[in-house]
Parts: C-alpha cells; sequence; structure tokens
C-alpha cells in the first residue's frame, strides 16, 4: 500500500490557506494598485511567506523528529532558554529573522522527508526578496509619510521574490510528491 500525504493535518491546512491568500493578493491589476493596496500586498505577502515558513517547520517535525538535533526542534517549534532574574532557566518564544527562517524551513522539510533540495540564495530573485522584507519593514515602522510610498520597482521586486518563495515551495512540494509516489 502507498504512503498518502495527508491533507487534512494543521499544518498543511495552514499551508493551503496562505498559498491561496498569496495567489488573490497577488491578482490586483497594475492600474488598481493604489499606495495603500501596494503597502497591504507587501504586508500580506511577507504574512503568508512567515506562515508558511512555520507551516513547513510544523510539518517537518511532524513527519520526521528523530532527524533533527535538539537546537534544530527548539528552531522548529521556534522556542529557545533563558535565564530569569532570579537564575530560573525558563523557555520564551524565539525571536527568528524572516529569511534564515525561510531558509531553515526549507532545509528542515527536505530534511524531514528525505528529498535532495537547494535554495540560491545569490540569485536575484532572492536579492528581490531581500529587498522587499526591507521594504515591508519599512512600512511596519514608518518614520515619514515618505517612508510609506512604495515604487512601482518594489512592487517588481516583490512579485519576483515572492514569486521565486512560492516556487520554491512547489518545486519541494512536487520532490516530497515524487518520493512517495515515484510511478
Amino acid at each position: 500500500m502507498k504512503e498518502e500525504i495527508k491533507f487534512d493535518t494543521p499544518h498543511t491546512q495552514l499551508l493551503a490557506a496562505l498559498l491561496a491568500d498569496y495567489y488573490i493578493s497577488i491578482r490586483v491589476e497594475p492600474k488598481d494598485c493604489t499606495q495603500r493596496i501596494r503597502r497591504s500586498m507587501i504586508k500580506d505577502v511577507f504574512s503568508s511567506i512567515e506562515g508558511s515558513s512555520f507551516a513547513m517547520k510544523s510539518w517537518a517535525i511532524s513527519v520526521n523528529p528523530t532527524c533533527f538535533s535538539e537546537s534544530e526542534k527548539s528552531i522548529l517549534e521556534e522556542y529557545t532558554y533563558h535565564l530569569s532574574d532570579t537564575g530560573i532557566a525558563k523557555e520564551r518564544k524565539a525571536k527568528l529573522g524572516t529569511l534564515p527562517n525561510v531558509i531553515f524551513s526549507f532545509k528542515a522539510l527536505a530534511k524531514a522527508e528525505g528529498v535532495d533540495f537547494t535554495l540560491d540564495t545569490k540569485c536575484q530573485e532572492w536579492k528581490d526578496l531581500h529587498s522587499s522584507l526591507e521594504v515591508r519593514h519599512r512600512l511596519t515602522h514608518p518614520k515619514s509619510l515618505e517612508s510609506l510610498i512604495v515604487s512601482p520597482e518594489e512592487m517588481m521586486n516583490l512579485m519576483s521574490g515572492s514569486g521565486f518563495y512560492f516556487l520554491l515551495i512547489s518545486n519541494l512540494l512536487t520532490s516530497i510528491k515524487l518520493k512517495r509516489f515515484p510511478d
């Protein structure tokens, strides 16, 4: 009997919902793209990226937890440890950088599923994703009215970088499917 990929798990449902949100978000006609819509699109896209990275990590640890070190498990579950003022060891939510977390989530899911996967962080699309993240930070923490303006070039970078990200997810899922169902 062939092994099935279950799509009724919380992490796969989250991933599917975020992918749907992304594809709806990018369908806005350029002529309808006001500054408010541009700002919303950038925030929506990064919400989808961060949520889908979490979903991939959840999938990874649920499918093969024994392949990860304790430190990797901590990052997969997004927690860390610290000492309180009274010297007691406590757990707390990890503060993970978006792009390192993206890289880690792809590597973790590929590792858990036993598939080869390479993420090119030197290509132009990755650079576009990085520059779009900087725009998202600027929009999230505005310092002036000008910081709220999103240029057409910044929107093109967003489409390039986020398209690359979601294509990578598609490629990884295809690799997983082909490994599980080789014929």
